[in-house]
């Protein structure tokens, strides 16, 4: 009878070790399966974000060409404003030296007629 009670508890004991294995195979593999779809997200958000990035570099290069059309631009046209400063100071000088040279005709024809 012990030996029977000894080979009864050794096949309790190897069934229980069995389920329990295959629990913690099942378990893995569960673990494997949600690791494995976790891998597949994070390739996937990887993947759209490398898309955003380049997107955004693309758009960067156009800002950076259009910034760099305008800065010439706004270059062209502070010349512009420059000559025309330079053209308006040239004519108040000649105003200024007209209305002076026109000042000196009246003083002189005044005394001519007096």
């Amino acid at each position: 009878m012990l030996v029977f009670e000894c080979f009864e508890v050794a096949f309790f004991d190897r069934i229980f070790n069995q389920t329990d294995l295959q629990r913690q195979l099942q378990q893995s593999q569960e673990d494997a399966d949600r690791l494995q779809r976790q891998l597949h997200e994070k390739d996937a958000n990887h993947k759209t974000l490398q898309q955003e990035l380049e997107e955004m570099r693309r758009e960067k290069n156009k800002l950076q060409g259009a910034y760099h059309d305008l800065q010439n631009e706004k270059n062209n046209l502070e010349d512009i404003v420059q000559d025309l400063q330079n053209k308006l100071s040239d004519v108040d000088d000649k105003t200024i030296y007209a209305s002076e040279s026109h000042t000196r005709l009246y003083f002189i024809s005044l005394k001519l007629s007096a």
